[in-house]
C-alpha cells in the first residue's frame, strides 16, 4: 500500500474535554484526522444534531465525536473543499463503526445543510 492512501485512512487518538457550561468540547492534543492536523485548543460543538434527534443519536456519542471534530476544523477553516470535507466526515463515521443508517443520514445531512467558509 502506498503512503499517502495509508496517510489519508488515518484517524488519531481524540482527546477533549468540555468547557464550563459544556457546550463545546477543546481538542486537548492534537489529532491526526486524515490528511488533515487538528492542532491542540481547537473547539467544536459535537455534531450538528437536532435536539430533537438526541435521543437517536447524541452529537457527543464516540462513534460521531472524531468525525465531527475534523469535520467542524475542515468547515471552520475552509480546508480543501466542501466536498472533501463531507467525504471525510462519511469516512471517518464508517471508520469508527457507525450504523449505515446513521452515516447516510448524517452523510446527506451535512451535504444538504452543512455550512462552511466556502465559497
Amino acid at each position: 500500500m502506498n503512503t499517502k492512501k495509508k496517510e489519508m485512512w488515518t484517524l488519531g487518538q481524540l482527546k477533549i474535554a468540555p468547557n464550563k457550561d459544556k457546550t463545546k468540547y477543546k481538542v486537548l492534543e492534537n489529532f491526526q484526522f486524515f490528511d488533515i492536523l487538528v492542532p491542540t485548543g481547537f473547539e467544536f460543538d459535537g455534531a450538528s444534531v437536532p435536539r430533537f434527534f438526541w435521543r437517536i443519536v447524541s452529537p457527543f456519542q464516540p462513534k460521531v465525536i472524531r468525525a465531527a471534530c475534523g469535520h467542524d476544523y475542515m468547515y471552520e477553516h475552509a480546508i480543501q473543499n466542501k466536498k472533501q470535507a463531507d467525504k471525510k466526515f462519511k469516512w471517518a463515521l464508517v471508520r469508527d463503526g457507525t450504523s449505515n443508517w446513521l452515516v447516510h443520514s448524517m452523510y446527506k445531512s451535512v451535504v444538504m445543510f452543512g455550512k462552511g467558509r466556502y465559497n
